[in-house]
């Protein structure tokens, strides 16, 4: 799926401001194609709620960040909401949720080969 698990510094300006996710705490960090790190930034980070959170993307390449979607991930995961790009599996989640609305993504078809459709009603 274009994801890898990333284990560089991110700036500490992001690093400062980072909302930690329980679900992702074992492999908090991707990037995507190599490029993209997605993360979870407080809204407010001197009063920070854990569901009040932007996602930034920081560019490793060109070492800044930008809080919209890259538009290349919007090209391999279009139509789905900002809180998806925080990491490939929330990615994951919101595809098998609803599997008819994302059924013609080819990620989503790349996902079902990975782990089998058995269990996925389209």
């Amino acid at each position: 799926m274009e994801w890898s698990e990333w284990v560089d510094e991110l700036p500490a300006s992001l690093a400062s401001n980072r909302r930690y996710n329980p679900d992702t705490i074992d492999s908090p960090i991707w990037i995507f194609r190599k490029r993209w790190v997605p993360i979870p930034i407080f809204k407010d980070p001197s009063q920070p709620k854990i569901q009040d959170v932007d996602i930034w993307f920081y560019d490793v390449i060109l070492q800044y960040h930008i809080k919209n979607v890259p538009a290349e991930m919007m090209i391999a995961y279009p139509n789905l909401p900002a809180s998806a790009y925080e990491h490939p599996r929330e990615l994951t989640a919101y595809m098998l949720a609803e599997p008819k609305k994302y059924q013609d993504i080819p990620a989503f078809k790349e996902l079902i080969v990975l782990i089998g459709g058995t269990s996925i009603k389209t």
